[in-house]
């Protein structure tokens, strides 16, 4: 399976995992104005398996498989180094379970806007409240 991703700058690996349906693109405009003033970082922008530019693949069932493939590419571009990796929604799920399996190696953690109880029925949320008709 072939993972797009974009590499920029060079130094401490610092992972981008986007939202459900979207691409790197909403994490790397939304990050990057940040990192133009720093240096020594080399960012790593996913797409997600079957989203982005990102090929979908038949083994692709659920959110474990798109995570077993996420951890394949990180093994292979950044191999056995310590690195810190941030999520937005589906992308803090699929981070927190990168969290999970390479503990040992993630130095940091940032969750944007996370998805934690993916299941919609155990979720409990305020009831909606309409401010203006």
């Amino acid at each position: 399976m072939t993972i797009y991703h974009k590499v920029i700058g060079e130094g401490y690996p610092i992972v981008m995992l986007h939202g459900w349906t979207l691409d790197n693109q909403v994490m790397y405009y939304a990050l990057e104005p940040i990192f133009k003033k720093q240096n020594g970082w080399k960012r790593i922008y996913i797409d997600l398996p079957g989203m982005g530019q990102s090929e979908s693949h038949p083994s692709i069932k659920n959110s474990d498989d798109i995570l077993e493939e996420v951890i394949c590419l990180l093994d292979e571009i950044i191999p056995n180094q310590h690195f810190i990796i941030c999520g937005n929604s589906y992308g803090g799920y699929i981070a927190r379970g990168i969290v999970h399996l390479k503990k040992k190696q993630v130095r940091g953690l940032l969750l944007m806007a996370p998805l934690t109880i993916p299941e919609v029925d155990k979720r409990v949320v305020p009831q909606q409240t309409i401010l203006k008709r």
